[in-house]
């Protein structure tokens, strides 16, 4: 006990009642003084962190370790404080050299539990948790870090249980429940998450991390405006917040407000200038803002305040790319991964920069990860299924079903490795679908039976193994001069194609046959490169008409987006629009198989042409050319009856238009 409690009691009270400024004033002589007294010394340093003085508080509660090393409060302090400093090292430290002195100490044990697990030394944490959990097994502290170390080396059934048992434990603690909160929505678990999210919000309307949490989930379900709201608002609580900010950016990038979005992340960086977080999703924005020198500026800062983040690196070398600077993305990219080998979007999109280039060894390796679960948006979700993910295992006399990713058109194009497979010889193929392909697909050889993602797994009988279609030419080894080998390996039921050789002939009408051209020229408006990829309209293609007139039959397959202006057209007799009869890729396939040539942009259409066998012009933009189109060709590996005319400058497709008419009058006059 100090012998000095005239000052030690007026001085606490004054700090209790936030005033830390005067208490430090009555104690200002004495600690100018060489007295030494551990109580008052450990006071006066909590009022200099509550005025903000960090090294006096260091200075004080220092003297105090130095004359009495077992001083549990004096160590717990410093490890709080170096903590607060970002000197994990020193905060490590001090609270061991707590729990040396107080083996049992709670705070000590959560904080360095915490520290532990913020360093990825789990177990350490693991044994933290543990100790405070044997003392008191209603901790929520303990409880809830637990959880998370468990979650983080994916045991999650444990971890769900102790977020069970810390509502259990404090079912009106708001931290608890968006705790367990986030836990749910990274499993994709959305409706309990909300539940959870809700309830916190309930208990504390103005807890900013679960109005945070809440957010990020619905933005994570595309529920925009509900999450905008909701951020908007928890600024308003506590403005200084950068993380709210961050959020509330994120969500306008993605949302297509790139110009709103760098403006919300300058004021993030504004409030956390030195966060390399905050850099690299100003970067991001500045990159989809297509602001290239601004968002090399951010990601070079982050760099040279962290050389060691594999973030930055990533981010980095995905602007790069894009900017079609192949060789210094490759070195960016090989740099996070030396750094973070489990990096899943800088191998992603390190597959696609090897795939478009023809790397095809590396790049399907790299390729693997598009199912990674750390990326939220991943272009690939693994089905749950109970038999063995096939990895290059011998298939002789095995059964093999294949699971359908991605878009129409990817499966379109990968489906062709399964005649490859029936030679290997599997016994029975199962191939799993979507609706609008199953007629088209029937006509593949070597499948034994198809079925859609609709029928429900209860249809599925037991298989050896199971695959992805775009996993096919890593396991086969395929080579890119097969690749063609079943070219044509989709055919139209020969029922659709009667019915589609009839209809195309009365829409043509009598006389001499003339050529018959088809156009597609919108992709999927949902798509993020659909500004580039897509035409703006059909009087893009205005020169086509201009030059061959009533030459030839120009046919639209144009599904969906474009409908309504193949439409218009048709009133005014410039081209035959069938869009809006075609029910699924059955159809596409017969009107296409009518047709001596398709012009495209690159989407579904194209690779049906080029899974037929008919000849297709594909128009492709400068700009994130996808790459399976390869670099600098004009010609395609995938379908030899394929022509590709690229665009010279960005989203001016004059050239492209003025080329392929010089093609088609020299094709047709």
């Amino acid at each position: 006990m100090t012998d000095l409690p005239h000052l030690l009691l007026p001085a606490r009270q004054l700090l209790q009642q936030g005033n830390p400024a005067a208490a430090l004033a009555l104690l200002q002589d004495w600690l100018a003084s060489d007295a030494y007294d551990g109580e008052l010394l450990i006071l006066a340093g909590l009022c200099a962190v509550q005025l903000q003085d960090h090294a006096q508080a260091r200075q004080y509660w220092q003297r105090v370790v130095q004359r009495e090393p077992a001083n549990a409060v004096a160590q717990f302090n410093l490890g709080v404080l170096f903590r607060t400093l970002g000197d994990d090292g020193q905060a490590e430290l001090h609270y061991r050299q707590t729990l040396a002195v107080d083996p049992g100490n709670p705070l000590a044990l959560l904080n360095l539990g915490v520290l532990m697990s913020d360093h990825r030394q789990l177990d350490v944490a693991e044994a933290c948790f543990t100790q405070l959990l044997q003392q008191d097994p209603r901790h929520v502290g303990a409880l809830t870090n637990l959880a998370g170390v468990y979650a983080a080396s994916d045991r999650d059934e444990e971890a769900g249980a102790l977020h069970v048992r810390a509502v259990a434990a404090a079912d009106d603690d708001a931290d608890v429940h968006t705790n367990f909160g986030v836990f749910l929505a990274d499993r994709a678990r959305y409706d309990q998450a909300e539940r959870h999210h809700r309830r916190a919000i309930e208990l504390a309307p103005t807890h900013v991390a679960a109005l945070c949490n809440l957010a990020v989930m619905l933005t994570w379900q595309e529920r925009y405006d509900e999450a905008e709201a909701l951020l908007r608002h928890a600024i308003a609580l506590e403005p200084w917040r950068a993380d709210t900010h961050t959020n509330l950016g994120i969500l306008l990038d993605e949302t297509g407000q790139h110009e709103a979005a760098v403006a919300v992340h300058r004021q993030a960086l504004a409030r956390t200038p030195l966060s390399n977080e905050v850099l690299s999703n100003l970067g991001n924005a500045l990159t989809h803002a297509e602001r290239y020198p601004e968002a090399y500026a951010c990601y070079a800062r982050a760099l040279e305040l962290d050389p060691t983040d594999g973030r930055a690196w990533s981010n980095m070398a995905a602007m790069l790319a894009q900017q079609g600077d192949a060789v210094a993305a490759e070195t960016a990219f090989r740099e996070a991964l030396k750094l973070d080998p489990h990096h899943a979007r800088a191998r992603l999109n390190l597959s696609y920069l090897l795939l478009g280039q023809g790397r095809y060894a590396e790049g399907w390796v790299q390729h693997e990860w598009r199912s990674d679960p750390s990326m939220r948006d991943r272009p690939t979700l693994l089905p749950v299924l109970p038999f063995a993910q096939w990895r290059g295992e011998a298939l002789a006399g095995k059964t093999l079903l294949i699971w359908a990713e991605q878009g129409f058109g990817d499966e379109i194009q990968f489906c062709r490795f399964v005649p490859a497979l029936k030679r290997m010889g599997v016994a029975r193929i199962t191939l799993v679908t979507k609706t609008p392909l199953k007629r088209l697909l029937q006509s593949l050889a070597g499948v034994d039976e198809i079925l859609t993602q609709g029928d429900g797994l209860h249809r599925l009988v037991p298989h050896d193994f199971w695959t992805l279609p775009m996993s096919l030419p890593l396991w086969t080894q395929i080579p890119e001069s097969d690749f063609a080998r079943d070219v044509p390996y989709l055919a139209a039921p020969p029922d659709v194609l009667v019915h589609w050789r009839q209809r195309v002939d009365k829409a043509v009408g009598a006389g001499p046959r003339k050529p018959r051209i088809g156009l597609t020229w919108k992709g999927n408006a949902g798509n993020r490169n659909d500004l580039d990829r897509s035409l703006p309209g059909l009087a893009t293609l205005e020169p086509l008409f201009e030059a061959l007139g009533d030459r030839v039959e120009w046919i639209s397959v144009q599904k969906g987006n474009g409908e309504e202006e193949a439409a218009f057209a048709a009133g005014f007799g410039k081209l035959i629009a069938l869009g809006h009869e075609i029910s699924d890729f059955a159809d596409t396939a017969a009107v296409i198989a009518q047709l001596d040539l398709l012009i495209s942009v690159d989407t579904a259409a194209a690779h049906v042409a080029g899974a037929i066998g008919k000849a297709c012009w594909v128009l492709l933009p400068k700009h994130k050319t996808d790459w399976r189109w390869l670099e600098r060709r004009d010609d395609s590996p995938w379908y030899p009856q394929m022509r590709l005319l690229r665009q010279p400058e960005r989203r001016d497709w004059n050239p492209v238009i003025a080329r392929v008419v010089f093609m088609l009058q020299e094709r047709y006059g």
